[in-house]
């Protein structure tokens, strides 16, 4: 469940007590920090990690300046753990599109791998082949590291090594395949699991 304003406020506020010494019922939104609060640099620096810690967020050097009133601070939490679960959502909601663009054949095939060098470039033929040959019954998707929206498949599937090529069979891991392997190799393999 995500945090309300108010009880972001009431943590802020805290928070800022305790560095500031001045009593929580005398802390107001329109307060700022140094000029109102009394705070000097080491006091922000600490109320900034406090606050990184308690909301699990980090603030970047470059947006702590912006931050002199109370009120500047509750905003920009609230506004960073809602744009913090907006992009987890939308990486849910990826990850449950390609999981959904198959979902006419049971078995998909995700590729992992790199557009240039070594053996994930070597085993591109490989790859065509084997979606030639099942194309009817498995679905592939092709992940590159290079691409940044990719990682979080890479991280999903914990892949440590490229080329990798996953099989999942209603949405189960049913059979890994890292590093070269011939597609005659890989094809036999998944025939003996009935594919």
């Amino acid at each position: 469940m995500i945090m309300n304003r108010n009880q972001i406020k009431v943590i802020v506020i805290k928070g800022i007590s305790d560095y500031s010494k001045v009593p929580e019922e005398k802390i107001k939104e329109n307060h700022f920090l140094i000029k109102d609060l009394g705070f000097d640099s080491l006091d922000s620096v600490e109320l900034i990690i406090l606050i990184e810690e308690k909301f699990n967020i980090e603030i970047p050097d470059s947006d702590v300046n912006d931050l002199k009133t109370v009120k500047q601070v509750i905003d920009y939490i609230y506004k960073k753990i809602l744009k913090t679960r907006l992009k987890r959502e939308i990486k849910i909601v990826s990850y449950l599109k390609i999981l959904q663009e198959a979902s006419q054949k049971n078995i998909k095939g995700l590729i992992f791998t790199w557009k240039e060098g070594g053996p994930a470039k070597a085993m591109i033929p490989a790859y065509n082949k084997i979606r030639k040959s099942l194309s009817s019954k498995v679905s592939f998707k092709t992940y590159y590291n290079e691409n940044e929206k990719n990682r979080d498949m890479f991280k999903r599937f914990s892949i440590r090594a490229v080329p990798t090529l996953i099989f999942l069979k209603n949405n189960i891991e049913i059979e890994r395949f890292v590093g070269m392997e011939s597609h005659e190799r890989i094809i036999k393999k998944l025939k003996s699991l009935g594919i």
